[in-house]
This record gives C-alpha cells, sequence and structure tokens, in this order.
C-alpha cells in the first residue's frame, strides 16, 4: 500500500469523504435546522476548521514556505509558532472538523463514522509520508518539535 502514499491530494480526499458522508445521509441536501443541536454543533464545526485551516496556511506563506502536501520535501522552513505550536498538521485537523461539521448540518449519525477513517486515511499515506521529509530535512529541529507537539491535537 505504499504506493499510495502522497498520491491523492488531501483536499480530494477530504471532498470524497464528504460526498460519502452526504451518501450516507441518504443523499439528502436538507441540513439539520439552526436551531438543533447538530445543525448549531456542525456551524460552529465549519467555522472553527475554516478558521484554522485559514490561519495555518498564512502561517506558511507568512514563512515562504510550501503549502503544497504532494512535495514534503520541498519546505524551506520548519513553522512550528501559532497553531502549529498545539497541532502539527492544522490544515489536517481543520479537514476534519469541517468534515465533522458537514456531517452534523446532515444529521450527524452515520456520516461523523467517516471522521476518523478520513483522519486513518491521512495519517498513514499523508502524515507518515510528510514527517519522514521532514525528519530528513530538519533533523534533530523536526524530532523535537515532534516530540513536543502531537500530530492531530
Amino acid at each position: 500500500m505504499k504506493w499510495l502514499e502522497l498520491r491523492v491530494p488531501p483536499v480530494v480526499v477530504l471532498i470524497a469523504h464528504a460526498v460519502g458522508v452526504w451518501l450516507l445521509a441518504d443523499g439528502t441536501i436538507s441540513v439539520a435546522p439552526w436551531s438543533s443541536v447538530p445543525g448549531v454543533g456542525g456551524a460552529c464545526l465549519l467555522v472553527v476548521g475554516g478558521l484554522i485551516a485559514g490561519v495555518a496556511v498564512w502561517q506558511f506563506r507568512d514563512s515562504d514556505t510550501t503549502v503544497d502536501p504532494r512535495r514534503p520535501e520541498a519546505p524551506s522552513t520548519m513553522v512550528t509558532g501559532g497553531v502549529y505550536r498545539w497541532t502539527r498538521n492544522p490544515m489536517y485537523l481543520a479537514f476534519a472538523l469541517l468534515l465533522a461539521g458537514w456531517a452534523c448540518l446532515l444529521g450527524g449519525g452515520r456520516g461523523l463514522m467517516l471522521v476518523p477513517v478520513f483522519m486513518l486515511y491521512l495519517s498513514r499515506f499523508q502524515i507518515r509520508p510528510e514527517e519522514r521529509a521532514l525528519e530528513e530535512l530538519f533533523e534533530a529541529e523536526y524530532r523535537e518539535y515532534a516530540d513536543r507537539v502531537r500530530r492531530w491535537i
């Protein structure tokens, strides 16, 4: 299964899982009412996920390093401040929150089961190869960071 590593861009994995969540919600577009707990919770998860993703991308751009997940050997610097103090993968955490929010808006239930599947896929086929590349590039600096900051939260 190593051939799957870094092959599918994370945003494509997110979209595929979002479609899966929608299909598990019987393919309906009707969202949970805003006055319901799943509706409000879903909206909050979408907002928080969007904010985390925006801040994480901004921090990469501000540090003048790549945000392209298909080229983990390309970063010019390690970003360890801001949201990267709490999670090594804020963009992927944001994607998981967006997916969970989408599932809640569609009524939760079965769709939420795809969130851990999404996280497991990214951990195995995207994050681990990225971590190997970062350790090769930044050596002790990356190992110290990885010891200090958790992969997801």
